[in-house]
């Protein structure tokens, strides 16, 4: 690709993930984490490689920014040779993109020849077949098994030879060629093809698969408010950062009651993070009034908590996640309620007690930071969600 063509490229990549056009010469060291992210993906979207490796490509994207790369990747994959490898937690976006699914499981890899919404209806299909195959062939074995007690004690009471040799036969049976009956590809199963190597039996064990035990979390119930009120009120909002730049919030006014559940949307810079930072008293705003309940106490996580943690994880090396919940807590749970609790998130055992925050992922860190136990406890909790980053 000639230079020129490469430049009109990058610019046509920023535009689409987001960036204006009079941000272009801003050095990437005073972007904000979020937006060097996008940088960072366009650069490898500009290249013309065998091979395109995205984590995750969609974490720093709002809607209209996953929409074109979604569109981008669907183009590529048409008109050119590159193969694309992605890991992505968007379900939609997988469906629209992606033509195999690689599931890695149980320190295995499975491949699949389709989207994720034909592997997830193929793996029930699967279930409820080797389900029916294993209590098919248990209740077969249990017969087998009651033949073989019976015989045995009829040819140890008449010293029945052939009884005996029968039963012993059909033990064998019972324990070296019981289990998997069909091949991977549906067909009979031969034991030279289908179990090369030294194995106990000669029939691998049908195994059922079973669906994947996710991070189970509950927000805890509020304490009853003293006094009746809305959590948070907006009256006439208006806020600039300074008195000359452009107005962000002109005229917000909104109210937020104990129970609600409130999703804000908006295109990137519209002032969605902004708004929240009014809303948890981070910045005040330039006119307007904000009132809140006295007994409010609020759980905030923002679209930077994540490098947050990892910076303070750099900087406390030794810190785990047992005990940066032990601090945020303040003791209020106990260690054991704390390891239930990061438990319940996946993170059990040693990966609490002895991994540092610095080394576990951005996953990892996510389901620490949307735990709603500790902001939450013994009071009340405004709990607010952006439904995209700005």
């Amino acid at each position: 690709m000639k230079l020129a063509d490469m430049e009109q490229q990058a610019r046509r990549i920023l535009i689409g993930l987001g960036f204006k056009e009079d941000g272009f010469e801003k050095k990437v060291s005073t972007l904000s984490g979020g937006w060097r992210m996008r940088c960072m993906l366009a650069s490898v979207l500009v290249q013309d490689p065998d091979i395109m490796i995205l984590d995750e490509p969609t974490n720093f994207l709002d809607l209209l920014g996953v929409v074109w790369l979604e569109n981008y990747l669907k183009q590529l994959r048409d008109t050119s040779e590159t193969t694309i490898v992605l890991v992505s937690h968007d379900r939609d976006f997988i469906n629209a993109v992606c033509e195999e699914i690689v599931i890695l499981r149980d320190q295995k890899l499975t491949y699949f020849r389709g989207n994720l919404s034909a592997y997830e209806q193929d793996f029930e299909e699967q279930k409820l077949y080797l389900g029916r195959m294993k209590e098919a062939q248990e209740r077969q074995v249990a017969h087998m098994e009651a033949s073989i007690r019976e015989n045995m004690k009829i040819g140890k009471k008449t010293n029945d030879e052939n009884k005996l040799r029968q039963a012993k036969s059909r033990q064998k049976k019972v324990d070296d060629r019981m289990g998997l009956q069909v091949s991977a590809n549906g067909g009979r199963f031969k034991l030279n093809r289908d179990l090369v190597g030294w194995h106990a039996h000669n029939r691998a064990e049908i195994e059922v698969p079973t669906d994947e035990k996710g991070a189970t979390m509950s927000l805890p119930d509020a304490t009853e408010l003293r006094f009746p009120g809305p959590l948070v009120s907006l009256e006439g909002i208006v806020f600039q950062y300074k008195r000359t730049d452009r107005v962000i919030l002109d005229d917000v006014n909104l109210v937020v009651h104990l129970g609600d559940r409130v999703g804000i949307m908006g295109l990137n810079g519209s002032g969605k993070t902004t708004l929240l930072r009014v809303l948890t008293g981070q910045v005040s705003p330039s006119k307007g009034k904000v009132s809140t309940h006295s007994r409010l106490k609020v759980g905030y996580y923002s679209q930077h908590s994540v490098e947050e943690l990892q910076e303070r994880g750099r900087g406390e090396p030794i810190l785990t996640a047992l005990g940066l919940l032990t601090i945020e807590t303040e003791g209020a749970l106990n260690e054991g309620a704390i390891r239930g609790l990061l438990s319940s998130m996946g993170l059990a055992g040693r990966i609490a007690s002895d991994v540092p925050v610095a080394k576990l992922s951005g996953g990892q860190l996510l389901m620490i930071l949307s735990n709603p136990g500790p902001p939450c406890i013994g009071s009340n909790c405004l709990e607010c969600t952006t439904a995209s980053h700005s």
